[in-house]
């Protein structure tokens, strides 16, 4: 007979909650990087996992949730995102082959690595005179 409660997974977690935490992170970095605010920074981060992946779960509870372990974590080493950018080589050398301009771009990719956690200062802080 099995184990009564919930199964135990020891801190694993599926590879696509990885993927989501890529795109919420990186969306968020980029809102807050670009001067919104927290609650419209949380917004930007779940419609950028709505709209490359609609059946995905998501909400603003598990955005906060994301944001608040890597707050847990030590302040110089967290996981970041960012968008990688194409390369413009390939894309001329594509252009000049004939190809069409929309066979050319490629989907969205992000890559991650470690770094200093990014500060996102408080809009309406107040200044010391």
């Amino acid at each position: 007979m099995a184990k009564r409660g919930r199964p135990r997974t020891y801190g694993e977690k599926p590879g696509w909650m990885f993927v989501r935490l890529g795109f919420v992170l990186c969306a968020f970095d980029e809102a807050k990087k670009n001067g919104e605010k927290y609650v419209d920074a949380i917004s930007a981060g779940i419609s950028a996992v709505r709209s490359r992946f609609p059946e995905m779960r998501i909400s603003r509870t598990e955005v906060k949730r994301m944001l608040a372990a890597r707050q847990l974590e030590n302040p110089d080493q967290t996981l970041l995102f960012w968008e990688d950018p194409p390369e413009c080589s390939n894309l001329a050398s594509a252009t000049d082959a004939g190809l069409p301009a929309t066979s050319v771009t490629r989907p969205r990719r992000l890559a991650f690595g470690f770094g200093p956690r990014p500060a996102h200062p408080r809009n309406n802080a107040r200044t010391d005179k």
